[in-house]
């Protein structure tokens, strides 16, 4: 059953073919079910056009190689069939979800046997108003780097993601940040995060979190507009000192950060919580900035 949530989404590709969305599935057994044995990507359209299409899709064949999935087609014929996707389902402003799995024809760990399949979706998404988030830490630090590729953007690693989220909506929060093994501030569940430290941009540097393509392209529009950007180590007690705060991904774009509550850091000398400012210029220019990029009007 079509689920309301994904609007227009008539047809996947699957595995050089396109299938109804009501017919696709896969078997119980499917290796990656079982073993998150997965990459996948996400992918923004903008009136029809895919952005940074040729840079996800090198990112998602890194992410298996780092796997070690072997994948038969090439990086031009998924670019190819993203593009054909966005035709067949008539989709304009939408979300592009590739995925690389493993099949269903062993249940051992690793096997020759596995077969790798590779699925596109697409769906159309329906525009909202994008409220200030607020945010709290999580209870858990982020995966540290020895323990698996950082960079691979994998089912497995969102394992601590999809907990520190529920627990922050449980808490009434919009999304937890996540400490890495340090204790340096490292992402939020799934988009990373800049501060505004009076003209300038703040970011963590990237050996304990996803180097995000929106956070690469917000590198890029800060030098276009001469606007200094610095990845640093930041303690949690340095928040308190900056002026704004701003996450960034493919799906949220960029979001202002209203609250941060730091009630969860125990360990830590702080106040109950630090409101920023949502309407500083350095995060307004930058977000005009990328709405533009994005539909086109402009470039970096």
């Amino acid at each position: 059953m079509l689920n309301f949530y994904f609007n227009n989404a008539n047809y996947l590709w699957i595995n050089n073919e396109f299938v109804e969305w009501k017919t696709a599935n896969v078997h119980l057994m499917t290796h990656s079910l079982h073993y998150a044995s997965s990459v996948f990507e996400g992918i923004r359209t903008y009136n029809g056009k895919a952005f940074k299409l040729e840079e996800h899709i090198d990112r998602l064949f890194d992410s298996a190689q780092q796997l070690m999935i072997p994948v038969k087609y090439s990086k031009s014929d998924i670019i190819i069939a993203c593009k054909a996707l966005i035709e067949k389902n008539n989709l304009t402003n939408a979300y592009i979800r590739p995925l690389i799995w493993k099949g269903a024809e062993s249940s051992r760990l690793i096997s020759s046997l596995l077969s790798t399949n590779v699925m596109l979706a697409g769906w159309e998404i329906p525009k909202r108003i994008q409220q200030p988030m607020n945010l709290c830490f999580s209870n858990w630090i982020n995966i540290p780097p020895q323990t698996i590729p950082i960079q691979c953007k994998s089912g497995g690693r969102y394992t601590t993601m999809i907990i520190s989220k529920t627990e922050s909506e449980n808490q009434g929060f919009d999304d937890a940040i996540l400490l890495d093994w340090r204790g340096y501030i490292s992402e939020a569940t799934t988009s990373n995060i800049f501060f505004v430290a009076h003209d300038k941009i703040i970011t963590p540097i990237a050996d304990a979190c996803l180097n995000g393509i929106t956070r690469q392209t917000v590198f890029a529009i800060a030098k276009k507009l001469g606007i200094i950007a610095e990845e640093q180590y930041i303690k949690p007690e340095c928040l308190i000192d900056y002026q704004a705060c701003f996450l960034v991904s493919t799906s949220i774009e960029i979001r202002e950060v209203n609250v941060i509550n730091f009630t969860a850091l125990k360990n830590h000398n702080l106040q109950v919580e630090k409101i920023y400012d949502l309407d500083n210029s350095v995060t307004s220019v930058i977000k005009n900035y990328y709405n533009k990029l994005v539909n086109g009007e402009e470039d970096i």
